[in-house]
């Protein structure tokens, strides 16, 4: 009896030891992975808003603050224009993205046929296929048509590459939805189109938070394509503007961490605004 009670005790001190263990490496592993992200990004602030001098013999301090990196980023990389031209080209991709992903990622979720089974398929291996193999024959038949330098071709460019991941989310999303207020919309007589609209749109408003947020980013900081596809033109995006403060042999890193920083904000605005709906739309996406 003794030794049973004895075995009991030690079980119970060991779960106490394993506990409190548990209970000091958590909180230190999250202030060491806290660490890893303030770090760069404290530098990346302080580079951006000191001068080069005091940037080079003091990367880590906090002295010589001034705005004239911003300023200069400003006017020198002609920000102002690339946000526009950015904005433009990231607002009307992420309205054709929803416009069409909305109503067929719903439709391959309640659709039920090899032919809905099919363009499904079709969708999952455009998730699988990287758009960046086509850029080579994409840009030649685009210097062809002459249709370099077109903020529309940009469009429907991010269309392309971004549509497979929306309809995988939306059609996930629509299975766990309840059909039970399609059904009482069909019998007040509410055809297909004002069905998903004014019914099936508003239930898919966290998934299509969470595509605006995560394919918004993409588009934004997208490099490649605008400096391909809007090459020789006068609209330049705000990756490429940033870019030109990288010469051949020097490079600015003042002017490039301060013009990062301007074109970020964008970004941490829209995130902040819509951050409560993204975990439940992905979560629901990806659940379905």
């Amino acid at each position: 009896m003794s030794a049973s009670i004895d075995s009991t005790r030690e079980r119970v001190m060991e779960r106490r030891r394993a506990r409190g263990l548990s209970a000091f490496l958590r909180p230190t592993g999250m202030w060491i992975v806290c660490l890893l992200y303030v770090v760069p990004l404290y530098l990346f602030v302080s580079l951006g808003a000191r001068s080069g001098d005091a940037s080079t013999t003091n990367p880590f301090g906090l002295d010589a603050l001034t705005g004239e990196n911003f300023q200069t980023a400003w006017t020198d990389g002609a920000l102002g224009a690339s946000l526009v031209n950015t904005a433009v080209i990231t607002v009307g991709s992420l309205i054709l993205i929803i416009g069409i992903g909305a109503p067929a990622g719903y439709w391959v979720a309640r659709r039920v046929g090899r032919t809905s089974r099919f363009i499904g398929v079709m969708f999952l291996f455009g998730l699988l296929l990287p758009i960046q193999l086509g850029l080579l024959p994409l840009y030649r038949a685009l210097v062809e048509l002459g249709l370099i330098g077109n903020l529309g071709i940009m469009m429907l460019y991010y269309l392309a590459q971004n549509l497979p991941f929306a309809v995988f989310l939306i059609a996930g999303f629509s299975r766990g939805l309840p059909q039970a207020f399609e059904e009482a919309a069909i019998i007040d007589g509410a055809g297909p189109t004002r069905l998903f609209w004014w019914v099936v749109f508003p239930l898919l408003r966290p998934v299509v938070a969470t595509i605006v947020i995560l394919q918004g980013i993409s588009i934004w900081n997208d490099f490649l394509a605008p400096l391909l596809f809007l090459s020789g033109s006068g609209y330049q995006t705000v990756t490429v503007s940033v870019f030109s403060f990288v010469g051949e042999y020097t490079a600015n890193w003042n002017l490039v961490f301060a013009g990062l920083l301007i074109a970020i904000l964008p970004l941490l605005i829209a995130y902040f605004l819509l951050q409560r709906h993204i975990v439940e739309g992905f979560e629901g996406g990806v659940r379905g």
